[in-house]
């Protein structure tokens, strides 16, 4: 399947190549953040589900936004500035990062606007269909004690959901009961903390707060563990914020909690600094970006590199354990690239790779790293090439 979907893209590449005098593409116009004149909930998240629409689901298998989801609240409502700014395709996670901040508002609308009636909690599933684990995330939106959401996917019953559900369990479970429509069984629900209405705060989000595992437990049971968590975030947010960990109680109040082996709740300095991308993988096959990955992988702490401005020039220079009797392993020789953006190509047959960027004194570092093990005679094929890109207006790193 992906073969067929590659081959049709070169030709609709090639069509478009050869189609002179195109006009200029539209460019969709967001809703207003903070305008009071949208304050009906559902006419503004009407608004936001249409805008994200209109950038359209990316079936390229390209990233061209930082999809890391280890950030604080004003760095992931950065990276929707750029959505909105660049207005190209996105998919399910970056649809979740821009409904989140196109419903916040700053700390001065005191609560009376369309901005403080809402909780918006990411909600995201694991599942499986036809031997390969898949995952996809949403923004649900809860109001006057109703329950809808906000997203991007390419099955239709799997995106927004009008706000009519009386809690968050008739909302996963109408979820459910879509991925059943389209033949995936449901290995896992993870519910996180809401977000920030604060555009600026530094706190970062907890994605993954309850995880149930709902292909062993009956769904009564799941239900029952849904609707008190919402009942409880508030509590257990400020607990958190207070002590910097759940309480003792969390454990006994919601049994069916599956706690991961390396903690979502962790400080910052011991979280991996490059997390799985949400993302479902209908019509394509292969689980989108890191669907059949699993999220205990044992990591390596690895320094974090932040690039705030684009510089003039980029160096790439060999390390000094280029001496490895592997030639294929060593690093490449110096490359130098101007004043333009660059993206990571993935030459590898492996498809599963995370990429780190390593800063050491002298040189920057390219590392790909497979989650899954490689024989020997394969890792000849793990390489990268860097090549420059001149439609965005940001340095990025990403892997195909």
């Amino acid at each position: 399947m992906n073969d067929v979907v590659a081959a049709k893209l070169k030709e609709v590449t090639k069509i478009v190549q050869m189609t002179p005098d195109l006009p200029v593409p539209p460019i969709p116009e967001p809703p207003r953040r903070t305008s009071k004149a949208s304050s009906n909930v559902r006419t503004k998240m009407a608004a936001i589900q249409t805008y994200m629409n209109a950038l359209e689901y990316n079936y390229t298998g390209k990233m061209y936004f930082d999809v890391s989801k280890n950030r604080s609240h004003k760095s992931i409502y950065g990276t929707a500035k750029d959505i909105i700014h660049d207005a190209l395709p996105i998919q399910c996670l970056e649809a979740v990062f821009l409904a989140a901040y196109l419903t916040a508002g700053g700390p001065e609308y005191e609560g009376a606007t369309f901005n403080h009636q809402i909780d918006r909690i990411p909600i995201s599933f694991k599942t499986s269909s036809g031997g390969t684990t898949f995952r996809h995330i949403v923004l649900a939106i809860k109001h006057q004690h109703l329950w809808g959401a906000l997203g991007l996917s390419r099955s239709p019953g799997l995106m927004n959901k009008e706000l009519k559900f009386k809690s968050l369990s008739d909302l996963v479970g109408n979820f459910v009961e879509q991925y059943t429509a389209v033949c995936h069984d449901v290995i896992k629900v993870y519910v996180g903390f809401p977000f920030s209405h604060d555009i600026h705060s530094t706190e970062r989000v907890e994605w993954r707060v309850l995880n149930i595992k709902l292909s062993i437990h009956p769904w009564d049971n799941v239900a029952a563990q849904l609707d008190l968590f919402t009942r409880e975030y508030s509590e257990l947010m400020s607990h958190l914020h207070r002590v910097g960990d759940l309480p003792d109680s969390f454990a006994d109040k919601f049994p069916l909690h599956k706690p991961p082996k390396r903690s979502t709740l962790s400080s910052p300095s011991r979280r991996h600094p490059r997390a799985p991308v949400e993302c479902d993988g209908f019509a394509m096959g292969g689980g989108g970006g890191g669907g059949d990955v699993e999220e205990d992988v044992p990591t390596t702490k690895l320094p974090d590199l932040l690039l705030r401005v684009t510089p003039e020039v980029l160096h790439f220079k060999p390390s000094t354990a280029a001496a490895d009797d592997d030639t294929n392993n060593r690093p490449p020789d110096l490359v130098e690239f101007g004043s333009v953006n660059l993206y990571l190509n993935n030459l590898s047959r492996v498809h599963h790779l995370v990429v780190y960027v390593v800063v050491s004194d002298m040189y920057l570092q390219i590392l790909g790293k497979p989650f899954v093990l490689i024989p020997s005679e394969g890792r000849k094929g793990c390489q990268f090439s860097l090549k420059p890109v001149r439609t965005c207006k940001r340095v990025s790193w990403m892997d195909e």
